[in-house]
């Protein structure tokens, strides 16, 4: 399964990498997502909880993570597998940033290999899916910078409200995912 995406964050190139450098710090923008601290290798140990109603499938496995800060390019390589049904997944992913006038642009490139029972679900679903995660990681990202900078206001005016960062959720959702993924759809088909 590939797929690409891009966005654009209000903030600085180098104050993205300082995020994206670190996985651990990623994972926060990531819901059901923990990284831990890396190994002697440069292991990360990973977990990614999905939650299908009461039901939670823990995904348990490994990230490794290159940062280029001259060219402000990364690499994460992930494998993680569930005991279901040979649920197994592993991910390459690269991304690229670039100044724009109002912060930074970012490029994801993504391969993906879904095995077992997660197999069909990439056939059929998958893309939609890994967009609507990455869409929801850049508007948790972007919270984080909203957050991060004071909100400029006049003089004599009331100052404005800092952003509140989403709250961390213990698990993905995939129903939540599932109803994102079909307005998200509807939406775009109907404009």
């Amino acid at each position: 399964m590939h797929f690409e995406n891009e966005f654009d964050i209000a903030a600085t190139p180098l104050q993205v990498l300082e995020v994206f450098r670190d996985p651990r710090r990623v994972a926060a923008f990531l819901a059901g997502a923990e990284v831990g601290d890396p190994d002697a290798e440069g292991r990360y140990p990973a977990l990614l909880t999905v939650s299908f109603g009461p039901k939670r499938i823990g995904f348990k496995g490994s990230l490794t993570h290159e940062c280029d800060s001259e060219t402000m390019k990364g690499w994460v390589l992930g494998r993680a597998s569930a005991d279901l049904r040979g649920a197994k997944m592993s991910v390459e992913l690269a991304y690229q940033l670039s100044p724009r006038a109002e912060g930074t642009h970012v490029v994801l490139l993504s391969d993906a290999e879904l095995t077992g029972m997660l197999a069909e679900f990439a056939r059929t679903g998958g893309v939609f899916v890994a967009r609507a995660l990455i869409d929801d990681f850049a508007i948790r990202l972007g919270d984080h910078f909203r957050v991060a900078q004071p909100v400029a206001h006049t003089e004599g005016s009331p100052p404005q409200p800092a952003v509140e960062p989403r709250r961390e959720t213990k698990s993905l959702s995939f129903f939540v995912l599932l109803r994102r993924v079909l307005k998200t759809t509807f939406f775009r088909r109907n404009t």
